[in-house]
């Protein structure tokens, strides 16, 4: 895929959606404000920041933010946001998306504009990865349409946040594509690193046991190697 072609394909739907999110999620926290804030005692692990960047950190982008700054915390460390708070909570939280969150605040961008700018490069590599596998079965026109079906959807604006979702989700469809195309080193790499992305991440490995088979003629086709 070209430069410019990638541009109109994948980096405009890019740029008009999150365009349209982050209007969205400025007028309605300046307006309306948190639900955070009418509630307290909730894990709060970053410093305050603009509001265009503080729209993007809620919720489990806290936890993410917390092991990126201070590894996986003891109870001691979650002692002053209530009993509530165990240190086992951090277990669902995989290793992969606050590492990477770690490596590129180490350039003193800070940690959350470090998840936005990994959320949001993750997010880009997604949508290339998701253009090519549909275009290679369904033509260009499919293709475009997949792209702006996945950032319409509402839910969509996790995969712009401090979320590891959009990490998970280019590395799936990185190891489809690479089995796709029979490049079996780039499908394990991608496999082991999603595994390491989310909890859901091991489960890749069946859908990709499947095409394996389907590229090698099915099971005859595997047994007869």
């Amino acid at each position: 895929m070209t430069l410019s072609l990638w541009s109109r394909r994948i980096l405009l739907p890019f740029a008009v959606t999150r365009a349209g999110l982050l209007l969205a999620g400025v007028l309605a926290l300046g307006l309306i404000g948190s639900v955070r804030d009418r509630m307290p005692g909730n894990l709060v692990a970053h410093l305050p920041a603009p509001l265009p960047l503080e729209i993007w950190a809620r919720w489990d982008s806290e936890w993410y933010i917390l092991i990126a700054e201070k590894g996986y915390p003891s109870g001691d460390l979650l002692a002053p946001y209530g009993p509530h708070y165990r240190a086992e909570d951090t277990a669902g939280f995989f290793p992969l998306y606050p590492l990477l969150i770690r490596v590129l605040a180490a350039s003193g961008i800070g940690s959350l504009a470090a998840g936005l700018v990994l959320s949001n490069l993750a997010l880009l590599a997604a949508l290339t990865l998701l253009y090519e596998l549909v275009r290679d079965r369904c033509g260009d026109e499919t293709a475009l349409l997949s792209v702006w079906s996945l950032l319409a959807f509402p839910t969509s604006l996790f995969l712009s946040a401090v979320y590891g979702e959009s990490l998970s989700l280019a590395l799936t469809l990185g190891a489809f594509l690479a089995a796709r195309r029979g490049r079996w080193g780039w499908v394990a790499l991608a496999g082991f690193a999603c595994a390491l992305s989310r909890p859901t991440g091991l489960l890749v490995v069946l859908p990709l046991a499947w095409e394996v088979l389907e590229r090698r003629g099915g099971w005859r086709g595997w047994v007869s190697l």
